[in-house]
């Protein structure tokens, strides 16, 4: 009984603590650099590693990229492939956002980050915001969340490409070689 009756507190005491601590994932924003958008599937580094450093969770066997400026704001670079060892990019942009506003592209300032379990970008502009949350629900599925507040109609546009030059380093081309041959 003795027993019981010490170790009841220290265990509540541990799960205060755990909680508190799990609560400050914004103490970690951007430990390590997840921003970039390749051009070529297979793209080095002068050292023959990859250029970029992809947020893969939960065993994931694709990750994503934040982006590196307004060209590739509204999406999650990448998309990163494991392929055995090695990482193929498929996209510069796979899916990526625009939006329209009384017939107008909407200029957004970016604000993009990585946390602990989530890639995030917030676009900002004088009538309309948009938050994008991308986290892993399984190894096998990454969702985003996107959270758009306006006054006014807007029009919004999914686009994306698919990569189709091979290989680079240091983004120069290795060879003449596409996806295709």
């Amino acid at each position: 009984m003795k027993i019981k009756t010490i170790l009841t507190p220290v265990a509540c005491a541990l799960l205060m603590s755990f909680s508190a601590h799990a609560a400050n994932a914004d103490n970690y924003k951007n430990v390590i650099n997840r921003t970039g958008a390749p051009q070529y599937m297979k793209d080095y580094d002068y050292d023959d590693h990859q250029r970029f450093n992809p947020f893969f969770d939960l065993g994931a066997w694709h990750g994503h990229l934040l982006p590196d400026g307004p060209n590739t704001m509204g999406g999650f670079p990448g998309v990163a492939l494991l392929t055995e060892e090695y990482i193929n990019f498929m996209a510069s942009n796979f899916d990526r956002l625009t939006v329209w506003q009384d017939g107008k592209k909407v200029d957004f300032t970016l604000e993009a980050y990585s946390i602990p379990g989530a890639l995030v970008q917030k676009l900002i502009s004088k009538d309309v915001q948009v938050e994008m949350i991308l986290r892993f629900a399984t190894p096998r599925t990454s969702l985003l969340e996107t959270k758009i507040t306006s006054d006014k109609p807007l029009d919004l546009v999914w686009d994306g490409e698919l990569l189709e030059k091979l290989e680079a380093k240091e983004g120069k081309p290795l060879s003449d070689k596409t996806i295709a041959g």
